[in-house]
């Protein structure tokens, strides 16, 4: 289990959601304890967000379950013969939606009834925060990286070590990692504190993993480097490296 998370920034919208949806689905079922597969999704939201604040390694690997597990939307519909008339039962076959569902599928429909098979499209929005969170969550993770080439433009400087300071974006690209290197490496007559880092295939980094190979841009001043945007052209690459986060 890693550091208890300070819950700031924009990386905790994810787990809060994941408790509020959850939690606002274990009060419908209380009006309706019919859904029981909705309610299993939900204490696993919750868990999983608890767990995201209390900083434990699993967090992620359950908030990804539960956004996954949303997916399926389907309903029976039945026609029901009553006295007066007729009565219509909408019931869950698997609709495992989090509070807030937006279904589009197919209504299959009978005299007596019918099925409808949708999927819910809420998750594919909350898999884009995932992967914010999985970005964020690297931050202040220590890093280390390896010689890929052996006529690398750094010289003799590897392996290279320092702590990841923020996620950043160059252009269209995303999942660059600004790093504070322990010890500054000399390029060109000058000195380098600084470094971006981006797995060559655009993939996130993750924890214990062997390196990657990475693109390495040197960074002189790292108040340049925006975490919303900046642009690539005001940025050299410099040479490719394996780069391994270390798990915490």
């Amino acid at each position: 289990m890693s550091n208890r998370r300070s819950g700031s920034g924009k990386e905790i919208i994810l787990p809060l959601l994941a408790i509020g949806m959850s939690l606002l689905e274990v009060v419908q079922f209380l009006f309706d304890p019919s859904n029981i597969p909705a309610l299993i999704v939900s204490l696993l939201g919750i868990t999983a967000g608890c767990l995201w604040f209390a900083g434990h390694r699993l967090s992620m690997a359950l908030l990804r379950i539960w956004i996954i597990a949303q997916l399926p939307a389907i309903r029976q519909l039945k026609v029901v013969e009553i006295p007066n008339g007729k009565q219509y039962l909408n019931s869950a076959v698997l609709d495992t939606g989090q509070g807030l569902t937006f279904n589009v599928g197919l209504e299959l429909n009978r005299p007596d009834g019918g099925l409808e098979v949708k999927v819910n499209l809420v998750p594919i929005g909350l898999l884009f925060l995932f992967s914010f969170l999985r970005t964020a969550s690297l931050i202040g993770s220590r890093v280390v990286i390896a010689r890929f080439r052996k006529d690398n433009k750094l010289g003799d400087v590897f392996p290279l070590e320092g702590i990841v300071l923020r996620s950043a974006k160059l252009g269209a690209e995303e999942h660059w990692l600004l790093l504070e290197l322990d010890k500054e490496v000399r390029y060109r007559g000058d000195l380098f504190k600084c470094l971006l880092v981006r797995d060559k295939e655009g993939e996130i980094y993750k924890p214990g993993k062997a390196g990657r190979v990475s693109y390495m841009v040197l960074v002189q001043d790292p108040m340049l480097v925006s975490e919303s945007f900046n642009r690539k052209e005001d940025f050299v690459f410099v040479d490719w490296g394996l780069v391994a986060v270390q798990r915490a």
